[in-house]
């Protein structure tokens, strides 16, 4: 009869909890089978059970759970995981020893793409270090936006709104101008041409981002988007070995412009060298964004009016010291760009931008292409080129066809850079490993 009584009842979550009960009250387990859910409760209120810590997550199982004396057989309830605590109460303590922030600029109709990337870096990186996130937007941050964006960092969460002197017409801008670029640019369906707010994205990400009284406390930033993928973990930490390594700056794509975007910037980026030579790296990497001989006998020509062969660093995903932007050197160079209209006028990237100050500004040695990282930011992704990394388990490049990484396509920037870097460019094409 015993041995029945166990088989029957442990099994099922009346029965467990009816052990819980005896041992929290010392009511007799046969006499708990025989009451229904409401009376046990009634009956451990009356034994003072109700000061116990457990208290509110058994009365909510004892009322949620469909459970008979006569069927001992469960329903799953909606949800069967152990929840952790609210996002309010996390250990956020940092784990990473530098001084640097994960940063996203975002608006809050992005919500659902900023959790796809914080997740996938979050899993792959920064659940192991706690890095801060730093949140910027032109409009306030809703209520959901913060709660959904802080359950799913590991580490600190800050938002901020960017002010409107930094996301709107500066007073140099002729007005009457501008809209009769933006007519111009509409009619030859320049990519992203007629729109305001991406050219206060760019002038934003161009000369104000480093600026910001959230972004001031730290030396380190890695730039996030929303609706990326990271393909594979991060077994070090990228900040600590671009300050050991010397680093300023790193990147994992390099493609070319739209030269429609930008027909003066390097015009007026070269009248800015020419006028302040003291900025200028001694062995800066120039014949990067110079050089136009193809690297690859298939390589893409990309027409251009001047000497700038428009490659550049995609600066969706960048790992950079903030230091290097809040220089004096680099100020003077974006006041000069800014002063010009360009960003307006015309429709200057960020990137771009970046790219040639970087390139005149930095010696070679401090730029670094992160080979490990796998990335993919629409239209565009790659993924490491070594077996190890997919051996190992460390990388899972979903989706991706022979052929189809952005490294080997004839528009990449990349083997031109490592011709330029000072080491070769080794890559895989057609079945074939060739060495540039």
């Amino acid at each position: 009869m015993e041995f029945a009584f166990w088989i029957k009842w442990v099994p099922s979550v009346l029965g467990l909890t009816c052990i819980a009960v005896s041992i929290l009250s010392g009511l007799d387990v046969m006499e708990c089978l025989n009451h229904s859910r409401t009376s046990i409760i009634d009956v451990l209120e009356q034994n003072n059970v109700t000061n116990s810590i457990l208290w509110p997550r058994f009365t909510a199982q004892m009322l949620d759970t469909p459970i008979t004396n006569d069927n001992w057989e469960t329903t799953i309830q909606d949800y069967t995981y152990r929840a952790d605590p609210p996002w309010l109460e996390k250990n956020r303590t940092q784990i990473g020893v530098e001084n640097a922030t994960l940063f996203m600029l975002v608006r809050n109709s992005e919500l659902h793409e900023a959790l796809q990337s914080m997740r996938e870096i979050e899993d792959r990186f920064n659940r192991h270090y706690r890095y801060p996130w730093t949140f910027l937007n032109d409009k306030l941050f809703t209520e959901d936006f913060k709660r959904l964006t802080a359950g799913i960092a590991s580490g600190k969460v800050e938002y901020g709104q960017v002010p409107k002197e930094h996301w709107s017409l500066p007073s140099h801008i002729d007005e009457v101008k501008f809209q009769e670029c933006l007519r111009d640019f509409t009619e030859r369906n320049v990519i992203y041409g007629p729109t305001v707010s991406y050219r206060h994205m760019c002038r934003f990400n161009s000369g104000f981002f480093y600026r910001q009284e959230l972004m001031n406390q730290y030396d380190w930033y890695w730039r996030v988007e929303p609706e990326t993928n990271f393909f594979c973990d991060m077994t070090y930490d990228p900040f600590t070995m671009m300050r050991q390594n010397g680093k300023a700056y790193g990147f994992v794509i390099a493609i070319p412009e739209y030269p429609e975007t930008i027909p003066t910037l390097w015009n007026t980026s070269k009248a800015f060298f020419q006028s302040n030579p003291d900025v200028v790296a001694p062995d800066n990497a120039a014949q990067f964004i110079l050089d136009k001989d193809h690297v690859r006998p298939d390589d893409i020509h990309v027409d251009s009016d001047d000497e700038y062969n428009l490659c550049h660093f995609w600066s969706n995903f960048e790992i950079a010291n903030l230091n290097f932007f809040r220089s004096e050197q680099y100020q003077r160079y974006f006041d000069y760009l800014d002063n010009a209209g360009g960003f307006f006028y015309e429709r200057w990237g960020d990137a771009p931008v970046h790219t040639i100050a970087l390139a005149m500004m930095l010696n070679k040695s401090q730029i670094h292409h992160f080979s490990d990282i796998g990335y993919r930011h629409e239209p565009y992704y790659r993924c490491p080129h070594d077996d190890a990394s997919y051996t190992s388990g460390r990388c899972l490049c979903t989706g991706m066809k022979p052929g189809e990484n952005v490294d080997f396509s004839p528009i990449s920037c990349l083997p031109k850079w490592y011709m330029h870097g000072g080491r070769p460019f080794v890559y895989k094409y057609q079945d074939q490993l060739i060495l540039m």
